[in-house]
């Protein structure tokens, strides 16, 4: 089953200059391909596009619970 997220990176804090743990503004889809290996595919900024933008190699991303 395929997952978005978003990526941990460590940046500097420009005052500072300490090293500070952040998440990414890009959001990442992981996925297993047919070997069984775990790919991780950089996607969008933007949740929404992200998701519709998934590979083609990977199943559906799962659904969220949006509707009430």
């Amino acid at each position: 089953m395929a997952s978005l997220y978003k990526k941990p990176v460590i940046v500097r804090d420009p005052k500072t200059g300490e090293k500070v743990k952040t998440k990414s503004k890009k959001w990442w889809g992981r996925y297993t391909d047919s070997l069984g290996c775990e790919k991780r595919v950089p996607l969008a900024t933007e949740k929404m596009v992200a998701q519709t933008s998934r590979p083609k190699r990977c199943k559906p991303w799962p659904a969220t619970a949006t509707s009430a």
